[in-house]
């Protein structure tokens, strides 16, 4: 994930997956979310990723709610 500023200041991220997305997506920080939009359409969010502190976990949620992943820190 990259940080992009634009010109009105606004700031924009880059996510890139090369083992799954062919072209890096665009993402906007929304309150304590993470918005990550489609390669196609900037008005279509594709994901969701918010952070819990209490647990360290991360969630990717799809915004209809057909898809949740979570990621939880682990010891090792």
């Amino acid at each position: 994930m990259s940080r992009d500023p634009d010109a009105t200041g606004r700031v924009w991220y880059t996510v890139t997956y090369p083992r799954s997305f062919l072209v890096p997506f665009p993402a906007s920080l929304d309150g304590d979310q993470i918005l990550i939009w489609g390669e196609n359409a900037i008005s279509d969010i594709v994901w969701v990723v918010t952070y819990d502190a209490k647990t360290d976990t991360l969630t990717l949620t799809r915004p209809q709610g057909s898809e949740t992943h979570t990621l939880k820190r682990i010891s090792a």
